[in-house]
């Protein structure tokens, strides 16, 4: 009897077991679905959590909900620029104001203190207020709740190559 091997056997299983061996935690997409920012595709409690244990101010006297939402706009309109990203990538690495100081979204330091997690056939649209150009990556990485990269698995001996 053959085996039936698929994209999904075959390349999309072994990369997640490799993301789990280095680290990361596989969520269900059923799981975070409440929690997701659908402008952003941001896992609000995870970065709500991850800013409240990375900012030593906010140890003490965590994020109001009015705090978090001003942040949470900050990210969406640092998105919604036709700059590729740069203004996204700016705020990553600078952070954001909040509370009179700068507020890290990332540890770049210690690795470790980041919450890495990765989640499978996430929607994601492209222009949100036509809901056109919608795409679905076989794989999403989110650092802190926030979906940083997206990784499409291919078969590597599919002789008809994309449809």
């Amino acid at each position: 009897m053959a085996r039936a091997f698929s994209e999904d056997s075959r390349v999309k299983i072994p990369a997640l077991l490799h993301f789990t061996r280095l680290g990361y935690q596989y969520r269900r997409l059923k799981d975070i679905r409440a929690q997701l920012d659908f402008e952003t595709n941001i896992d609000r409690q995870v970065l709500r959590d991850a800013m409240n244990k990375l900012n030593p101010s906010l140890l003490a006297n965590p994020l109001t909900d009015e705090e978090f939402q001003a942040i949470m706009a900050e990210l969406a309109d640092s998105l919604a620029g036709d700059d590729l990203g740069q203004a996204f990538f700016v705020r990553l690495h600078q952070g954001i104001v909040c509370r009179g100081e700068t507020m890290r979204l990332i540890d770049f330091d210690t690795a470790e203190e980041n919450d890495w997690s990765v989640v499978t056939e996430l929607p994601c649209q492209v222009d949100q207020s036509t809901a056109s150009g919608s795409f679905r990556p076989d794989i999403t990485v989110f650092v802190n709740g926030l979906p940083l990269a997206f990784c499409e698995v291919k078969i590597p001996n599919n002789l008809k190559g994309m449809q």
